[in-house]
């Protein structure tokens, strides 16, 4: 009987289950070569010099979470096509905690907009490290943005 509900509760997870694609790159021309930005998972301006990429993107939600580093001296160009983040309304339960964990760590959070879609990216300058958040916003038949739901990892 019990190796009937397991099997049961197995299936019902797997047909019920998210599509989440994660993907490494040791460089950044890895991530190009694989169409990373052409698919819109991550914008083509981050650093060159970024290595051991990772992205995890749920196809079901349009939302995507993952980190990267680069080396500490392209920091700037990098943040200079970004903007301070503006405490939008993002789709994730508590991330006003999730943020203020990561600026006790060192980390700056930054926004890109870009058309529906939404980055936070979290930088740590001195290390060349970043977190990044990913999100589509939905507009409402009030033309309210309702952001789709997903939550972060980080």
């Amino acid at each position: 009987m019990m190796k009937n509900n397991l099997l049961i509760i197995l299936l019902i997870f797997l047909l019920v289950g998210c599509d989440v694609v994660t993907n490494r790159y040791d460089t950044y021309a890895e991530a190009k070569n694989d169409q990373l930005f052409g698919r819109g998972w991550l914008p083509e301006f981050i650093p060159s010099s970024s290595f051991k990429i990772i992205t995890s993107n749920n196809l079901d939600f349009n939302t995507s979470e993952g980190e990267f580093y680069f080396r500490p001296e392209d920091a700037d160009i990098f943040i200079s096509n970004l903007s301070p983040y503006m405490r939008r309304k993002t789709p994730f339960e508590n991330y006003d905690k999730h943020i203020k964990k990561l600026e006790s760590k060192g980390y700056k959070v930054y926004e890109y907009l870009e058309d529906s879609s939404v980055w936070l990216f979290f930088v740590k300058k001195k290390t060349g490290h970043v977190y990044y958040d990913f999100w589509l916003e939905r507009e409402n038949a009030n033309n309210l943005v309702q952001p789709t739901p997903g939550r972060p990892r980080f």
